[in-house]
């Protein structure tokens, strides 16, 4: 009966027409030795499976360079790579720099009202204020108490807040503000006002408020959204 060949022997074997470039790997891989598998009653298809997925695995990894083939890294971190590409493209130096500036008041006004402020992401130095976490325990001196930070503010949540039109002129003095938010807020025609003098405001959300239509239609002529009572529901 024609023995099984050995485990140096099936590698020569198959080794012996695959490029150079996958051969390290192929050779590195932690290979059972047929005693192994036959004494934990392995049998053939088995293991002529599992030596076959572990050349197809091999094969598979040193894709990469090989010409109409497709890295498998690049299917599987494209993402991921696409991500830190994106990251690159910031100035981190000058992200940081204007970070460090107003980190004193960022950190003061975080231990006052925990979880609130946040940063928009970490290549960008604007802020993020979502006073709705405090619901109508935030008023109008609240607002005013990140006076210091309203120039990188650049979303504002001030949805179920008490956050009244005596609050208008603070809202005005945040040229940075592309996102605001008033759900049955007690905002009114005032802040609307305000924020129309804002050339960066993208959105704004006034689902449950008292705002009238003749103040939303001064921002829809300045091209902003109206989510909740108009252009977008």
């Amino acid at each position: 009966m024609r023995q099984s060949p050995t485990h140096e022997e099936f590698h020569d074997k198959t080794t012996a027409h695959a490029p150079r470039h996958r051969l390290a790997t192929v050779a590195n891989l932690r290979w059972p030795t047929l005693a192994t598998l036959r004494s934990a009653g392995t049998s053939k298809v088995v293991l002529a499976t599992s030596v076959l997925s572990c050349l197809a695995l091999a094969t598979l990894a040193n894709t990469h360079g090989s010409t109409g083939t497709r890295s498998v890294d690049t299917a599987a971190f494209s993402a991921s790579d696409r991500m830190e590409r994106a990251n690159r493209s910031f100035d981190r130096t000058a992200v940081d720099a204007a970070n460090q500036v107003l980190a004193p008041d960022v950190e003061r006004l975080s231990r006052r009202y925990p979880g609130l402020l946040t940063y928009e992401s970490r290549n960008s130095a604007g802020l993020e204020l979502n006073a709705a976490l405090s619901g109508h325990a935030f008023g109008d001196e609240d607002l005013k108490a990140f006076t210091p930070l309203f120039s990188r503010l650049v979303r504002l949540d001030l949805s179920n807040t008490a956050v009244t039109d005596a609050s208008a002129r603070l809202l005005a003095a945040m040229p940075s503000l592309r996102s605001v938010r008033l759900t049955n807020s007690k905002a009114g025609d005032d802040v609307i006002a305000a924020l129309a003098s804002l050339k960066s405001l993208k959105s704004l959300t006034v689902t449950g408020s008292k705002i009238s239509q003749q103040a939303l239609s001064q921002l829809r002529s300045h091209g902003v959204v109206i989510y909740g009572d108009g252009d977008a529901r």
